[in-house]
């Protein structure tokens, strides 16, 4: 452990230090099971409710926010079959009733006992630590600004990882309960409401930003920030088999399994039998040990179709209803999107293609590129630029409608997220000291001055911006800058 992680931890009593314990996971806990006749509920019900006495954790340090509730509740499957969902809505101290920060937490695991609602909880098992678990220290930037912060449930019981629209209904069919719960959680029921994802998280995030105004469009929904953006399920599945990262591939082929019936025959039929084992073992794992597991893993270890796997009809027809794409549906609200030139594990040209097909049909994105940066560490790199921008949506600040694109050499050297990306670290140093969760004095947000060329889209009358912006790498901008970023590793390492 390094001195850094000792010197942040010398003052943390020692009752952090250790795992709590004492709490179920979803399989064993009956608050997941829904009330007989729940199906009769309207979408967005709450089936049951709970405050939480267990607190919540950011590894092995507690979040002291004033108040955290769990719901259960009535939403649906992507067939439309009812189901039930969990959300956690943490409340902060001196919270402002009228923001709410959705954030969906990368699960990226085909079982269901790796829920938010379960790896948020201190002494959750420490397989969910560095994926769901440590996005808290994203979300939770939300709860120092007072925003009521909402992590949904969003793969449902069957976790149907890589599901767009099952994605999409349980985050949409959350944000309904949220703000029908004014009676419990004091939240308005217009509150303004921001999604943010990162890898993972994005898929329901994207997709709840789109569909909403077809879904449910009571929702005061404002506006999305997405890193590492999942489009085409296809294009990341040959990206990634065959590396460290096949567990994904893995886990998402037992998601798809898992909502859809007719092909989780299919999978049964065309896996190995002698590595089914391991291969349907994915459904009982966490993202950490089912990709240490899988290192390394091809398509000819573990089908006699090899990399045609994906290629046979029933196979493709799942995948192309999952490509971003290809879902019949244009946003109205602005988008944030960030990710890495060099993404090893979610291809940026796919993000490049949603970018274009969408400006030219008037949405507004503004789209930040880095050049140096990989997926994990644009997670950290891209956050300060996702919150700079959500606190401007969620403070009112008016933004223009176009289509930006800025290519930068790191995302966490642009100073116009620079200011945000120190408050996330400085908000938390706060938590691990234990130190009270909520709004702290107003801060101001230092913009960085690009060099920008307007050009008319041929296929588009809105104009499209595109900012090569190449950030100064002054010494001390420099130095900050890494001592920052190695602070937060030192965190979470």
């Amino acid at each position: 452990m390094s001195m850094l992680m000792f010197q942040f931890t010398s003052a943390v009593p020692f009752k952090s230090l250790i795992t709590q314990g004492n709490i179920s996971r979803p399989d064993e806990d009956p608050f997941y099971i829904p009330k007989e006749g729940y199906e009769k509920l309207k979408l967005g019900e709450v089936i049951n409710y709970r405050k939480l006495t267990q607190p919540l954790g950011i590894l092995y340090f507690e979040m002291k926010v004033e108040s955290t509730y769990q719901f259960l509740v009535r939403s649906e499957d992507s067939f439309g079959n009812p189901n039930a969902i969990v959300t956690t809505v943490m409340v902060p101290h001196n919270a402002d009733p009228s923001k709410i920060l959705s954030y969906q937490a990368a699960v990226d695991a085909a079982d269901p006992n790796c829920a938010p609602s379960y790896a948020l909880q201190l002494g959750s098992d420490p397989g969910t630590w560095l994926t769901t678990n440590i996005e808290q220290l994203f979300s939770q930037a939300g709860l120092y600004e007072g925003w009521i912060v909402v992590i949904p449930d969003f793969l449902g019981p069957k976790s149907a990882f890589c599901v767009g629209l099952q994605a999409a209904h349980a985050t949409l069919n959350s944000l309904r309960a949220v703000t029908a719960s004014g009676d419990i959680t004091g939240v308005n029921k217009d509150a303004e409401i921001v999604l943010w994802g990162y890898s993972g998280g994005t898929q329901p995030t994207v997709w709840s930003a789109t569909l909403f105004e077809q879904y449910a469009p009571e929702l005061n929904i404002i506006g999305a920030a997405a890193g590492g953006v999942l489009v085409n399920p296809n294009n990341i599945a040959h990206l990634t088999m065959g590396g460290i990262f096949s567990g994904l591939v893995v886990n998402a082929i037992n998601g798809f399994g898992n909502e859809y019936g007719d092909l989780n025959d299919f999978i049964k039929d065309n896996i190995y039998k002698e590595v089914q084992d391991k291969f349907f073992k994915a459904r009982t794992q966490c993202l950490v040990p089912s990709l240490i597991e899988t290192f390394y893993t091809t398509w000819e270890d573990i089908s006699p179709l090899g990399d045609k796997l994906l290629e046979a009809p029933l196979f493709k027809k799942y995948i192309e209803i999952n490509n971003l794409l290809n879902l019949n549906a244009t946003p109205s609200v602005p988008f944030f999107f960030y990710n890495s030139q060099d993404d090893e594990i979610i291809p940026p040209a796919d993000a490049d293609d949603l970018y274009d097909k969408w400006c030219a049909q008037g949405v507004t994105i503004e789209y930040h590129q880095d050049e140096i940066g990989e997926h994990i560490t644009q997670a950290v790199a891209g956050s300060g630029l996702a919150f700079n921008w959500i606190k401007r949506r969620l403070t009112g600040a008016t933004l223009e409608k176009e289509c930006k694109k800025t290519i930068s050499f790191s995302n966490i050297l642009n100073l116009e997220g620079f200011g945000s990306f120190a408050e996330i670290l400085g908000d938390a140093l706060s938590t691990i000291h234990e130190k009270e969760i909520g709004p702290k004095s107003p801060t101001s947000s230092v913009l960085i001055s690009n060099t920008t060329v307007t050009h008319k889209s041929s296929s588009s009358s809105s104009a499209s911006t595109i900012v090569a912006s190449k950030t100064s790498s002054n010494a001390t901008s420099t130095a900050t800058s890494s001592s920052l970023l190695g602070s937060l590793i030192g965190l979470i390492f």
